[in-house]
């Protein structure tokens, strides 16, 4: 086991914003799901999963345990949950009113170079950016109604995370401190608690998964226009093609 010391934290993060204590351990018995289940289930937890040719793992998973907090969209305008970092800090001032404009403002206050010997992804902003969001780069008709009020970006500022290395078998747990402000021993101290406790969870036993598999009933689909309509929804975009005004169009019910 091997974790980062204070020296060596104290002196990143002069020159960082965001300064991370990790720690590896060897645990070549763990799973990615395991590891989920363990630290994992809260607000801005995710599960990044990635294989290559032939259905094989490729060499990193990360287990996205908690977070500073979560930019969304409220009634299409940036809003701010926090989960510990206030909007001010997080920000430097206001958020931008524009979810993408909040967007890029975050990513440039902490930006930050790599760490030579750590995996490629130890920390930044992980989630999603919904279809409907180039209605904040092109000037577009009204949009229709919303059937699932689902935000057009949520996104979670990493705070800590665990990462499977499936080619060494490691587990590399990661607590970052985010501050324009030289990192202090408390910060270190409070970093490296947040590392003991996924540590102490890692210890735990994993519970059981196994059930007995029970396939639901497959229920009857229906469709929420007649054939009719959409047979004009194709040749109004077939016209649209012809004419030049797109050259790819996604017709779904």
């Amino acid at each position: 086991m091997s974790t980062t010391s204070q020296e060596e934290f104290l002196a990143l993060g002069r020159t960082s914003p965001v300064t991370p204590v990790v720690r590896t351990l060897f645990a070549d018995s763990e799973t990615p799901m395991g590891l989920y289940r363990k630290l994992s289930g809260g607000p801005g937890s995710f599960l990044l999963e990635s294989a290559d040719q032939a259905g094989k793992w490729s060499r990193y998973s990360f287990i996205g345990v908690a977070c500073h907090g979560l930019l969304s969209s409220q009634n299409d305008t940036a809003f701010w949950d926090s989960m510990g970092m206030s909007a001010e800090d997080a920000f430097g001032g206001d958020i931008p009113t524009a979810t993408l404009d909040a967007l890029d403002a975050l990513d440039t206050r902490w930006r930050t170079d790599s760490i030579p010997g750590l995996p490629p992804f130890i920390g930044g902003l992980v989630g999603y950016v919904a279809w409907d969001a180039i209605r904040e780069l092109e000037s577009l008709p009204e949009p229709p109604a919303t059937v699932h009020p689902v935000p057009r970006l949520s996104m979670a500022l990493v705070r800590d995370l665990a990462i499977i290395d499936h080619h060494s078998s490691d587990v590399i747990l990661v607590s970052l401190v985010h501050s324009h402000d030289p990192v202090t021993e408390e910060d270190y101290r409070q970093a490296v608690e947040r590392v003991e406790g996924m540590h102490q969870a890692l210890r735990e036993p994993t519970a059981s998964t196994l059930s007995t598999r029970h396939d639901p009933d497959i229920p009857a689909p229906a469709s929420n226009m007649t054939k009719e309509t959409f047979l004009t929804m194709v040749d109004t975009a077939k016209k649209h093609v012809a004419d030049g005004d797109v050259f790819q169009v996604v017709l779904s019910q």
